[in-house]
């Protein structure tokens, strides 16, 4: 059986094109078609072409993860030899529900798909998607399944974005913004107004100075195309936020600080000064378009891990928004427990902030003029910090399991030094980092300053030697 899933999506919507722009008539056209849906499947409950166009719709156009494999699930038990329902549940595996997101079944399903359909462009195309997610293969595994998906069929839209996407990514050997380019210009070619299309182009559109207002027009014509879609908010959002970096951040930041931010805002936060501050820059302000996108994103798809960590990495870097930030890093890794680069993320982030290791309950009694000073916030810290390193500790220790980097073991390495007073375990994971990164100079000041706090003096020195030996390279 030929698996056409992007097919089987386009011909879903063609049916139901949006021409209004207004949140509401969308939904009411989402409501009637699945309505419709419905009604058929209570006439035919055994039909798999009716339950597999539902679940397909739940999947791309609402975005209603739970209910697409409920479908998704029946179809594959009335028709094992489903090729389409297994590629879908891949893409449900691989979407953007953090409470469903598996890419290890998602390759079992991808493969199940190619042992059935061994010519089907959508096999190649699941295939081409997988390489994107941890474990799961090299952008060249990428590439070669997506110039199948495209020889076997030249209008497979999905592998037409994908191939894009692959080009896009900087650091490869495939590398080229103008073949990402003209592949997402093909996808738009294949389905003109389709959302996914418009995003893919509007967001490479995006990356570039010079076509970032291009790049926001298509994203506002995707987002008029389908308001539920998470990725084009997310996009634009991102968009904003790189904007507002440039333009707006500087100011924003010394509108809070002038407004007077204290040590006590840091540790229990302060969103009146942001919003303030937010306000100033008036009602073209890129940031609080950003997140007004994120928030909206949220709304859409509430267990979405990629949605906190936009809000996270917009509000970390604002006086006063750094226990909002946590709260999102902190809501990234409930949902993506096995990512490891989230909980990396978040002890790099806990390790340059450490004021956010005192519980705010443990001030809650200061008044808003107490005067904590440096080394009152010292004292603070320090209660808690041994209690918390420890928490850190093992979160390093977990994502070392699966992705054991230079990094993640220097970040073990000088918690252990500074925090928990572990001078073996500290030399060990220094010494790690540095045979996997022999030429970073910050792995040997860090373990440099463990042998001298714990009185080595000579071993420190070596290391400081060996740094003006690094210096000297450069």
């Amino acid at each position: 059986m030929e698996a056409m899933v992007g097919k089987w999506f386009l011909c879903i919507l063609v049916g139901v094109q949006i021409s209004t722009g207004f949140a509401e008539a969308e939904q009411d056209e989402d409501t009637l078609l699945l309505a419709g849906l419905t009604r058929a499947l209570e006439a035919k409950p055994h039909d798999t072409k009716i339950r597999l166009k539902r679940g397909l719709y739940y999947l791309w156009r609402t975005f209603d993860y739970a209910n697409a494999l409920l479908d998704i699930d029946q179809v594959i038990e009335l028709d094992p030899r489903n090729a389409t329902a297994y590629i879908a549940r891949a893409d449900v595996y691989t979407g953007w529900d953090a409470r469903f997101y598996d890419p290890v079944k998602a390759k079992v399903d991808a493969e199940k798909a190619l042992e059935i359909s061994p010519e089907s462009s959508e096999v190649f195309r699941i295939l081409g998607d997988l390489p994107g997610h941890p474990g799961m293969g090299t952008p060249n595994d990428s590439f070669r399944n997506y110039q199948r998906a495209i020889k076997l069929d030249p209008s497979n839209l999905l592998a037409q974005v994908g191939l894009a996407y692959t080009y896009s990514k900087e650091g490869t050997e495939f590398h080229s913004e103008a073949r990402a380019l003209n592949h997402a210009q093909k996808a738009l070619q294949i389905a003109p107004g389709e959302t996914l299309a418009l995003e893919a182009l509007g967001d490479l559109l995006t990356s570039g100075e010079g076509t970032r207002t291009d790049g926001l027009k298509l994203l506002n014509r995707a987002i008029r195309n389908n308001q539920r879609s998470v990725g084009t908010f997310l996009a634009r959002g991102y968009t904003y936020l790189t904007w507002s970096m440039e333009e707006e951040w500087a100011e924003i930041a010394r509108s809070m600080q002038q407004a007077g931010v204290t040590v006590l805002d840091t540790i229990r936060g302060n969103d009146v000064l942001f919003q303030k501050a937010l306000k100033e820059q008036g009602k073209d302000c890129r940031l609080a378009k950003a997140l007004r996108d994120f928030d909206r994103a949220e709304e859409i798809c509430p267990h979405s891990s990629d949605v906190f960590s936009a809000r996270a990495y917009a509000l970390q870097n604002f006086p006063g928004q750094e226990r909002n930030a946590l709260r999102c890093y902190n809501r990234v890794v409930e949902l993506s427990p096995h990512d490891t680069e989230a909980l990396v993320q978040r002890v790099e982030f806990l390790m340059a902030n450490p004021q956010l290791m005192i519980d705010p309950k443990a001030v809650a009694e200061l008044g808003e003029e107490a005067d904590l000073d440096a080394a009152g916030l010292g004292e603070l810290v320090a209660e808690r910090f041994p209690i918390v390193s420890k928490q850190l500790e093992a979160d390093l220790t977990k994502s070392l399991e699966s992705s054991p980097t230079a990094n993640v073991y220097f970040l073990r390495g000088s918690m252990r030094g500074s925090a928990l007073r572990d001078y073996e375990g500290a030399i060990a994971d220094l010494t790690e980092a540095i045979a996997l990164e022999p030429l970073q100079p910050s792995y040997y000041e860090a373990r440099a300053s463990v042998h001298e706090g714990f009185g080595h003096d000579e071993e420190a020195d070596a290391d400081r030697a060996r740094i003006s030996d690094l210096e000297d390279l450069d």
